[in-house]
């Protein structure tokens, strides 16, 4: 019997196309990772994660994510927005 450590089962085509995910047994349609597996995978993840390409891609994605909310909350549709009363 193998021993699973993770279910990834319903969203494997979406990590298998980015490669982010530890490699699976197939039963059936079923995807099973094993605990052996999924330790390689997690040593992988953490040396990637400290990679400069890992801080840069992190830096990026909070800037990107405090514009986004910057320009969301000047929206009048913005919740803190919307008891204002707005001039038209």
């Amino acid at each position: 019997m193998v021993q699973a450590a993770r279910h990834f089962a319903h969203n494997l085509p979406r990590l298998e196309e980015k490669e982010a995910r530890p490699n699976p047994i197939y039963i059936g349609r079923k995807g099973i990772i094993t605990v052996r597996a999924d330790e390689a995978w997690e040593r992988r993840e953490a040396r990637y994660a400290q990679s400069a390409a890992a801080r840069r891609e992190a830096e990026r994605r909070s800037a990107q994510a405090s514009m986004a909310g910057k320009i969301s909350a000047k929206s009048p549709l913005h919740i803190s927005n919307l008891n204002r009363k707005v001039e038209r």
